[in-house]
């Protein structure tokens, strides 16, 4: 449940925007790319993020999870790692920007 919790946090901060807008969210805010290798067994953020939505969020949300009984601590703890990341410097952008209209406009850069 904790990975769909987290799942939730990153789809909120990135407006709905599915598991491509999380990951574009996540460049965003931290400048991690796509492509950036963050696991030892060679996993991008892009494949962390998809299984994070599509594994652990749609499918627990949506009934049609048929692995409620494996150990989810390893992409947990992944989960865990970028949700926090990602808070952190949303919370550090929104103290720095003079107005924000929306969640956007803290991993966007302002144009003065």
């Amino acid at each position: 449940m904790s990975v769909m919790n987290f799942a939730m946090t990153l789809d909120a901060l990135a407006e709905g925007g599915k598991s491509n807008g999380i990951a574009t969210m996540i460049e965003g805010l931290t400048r991690w790319r796509r492509d950036t290798v963050i696991t030892r067994s060679g996993q991008t953020i892009n494949y962390i993020v998809k299984r994070i939505y599509s594994d652990a969020r749609s499918c627990t949300v949506h009934g049609t999870s048929e692995r409620y009984h494996l150990d989810w601590q390893e992409l947990r703890e992944i989960a865990q790692l970028i949700s926090r990341r990602c808070l952190i410097q949303a919370i550090v952008r929104a103290g720095e920007l003079k107005q924000a209209t929306c969640m956007s406009g803290l991993f966007y850069e302002q144009q003065d």
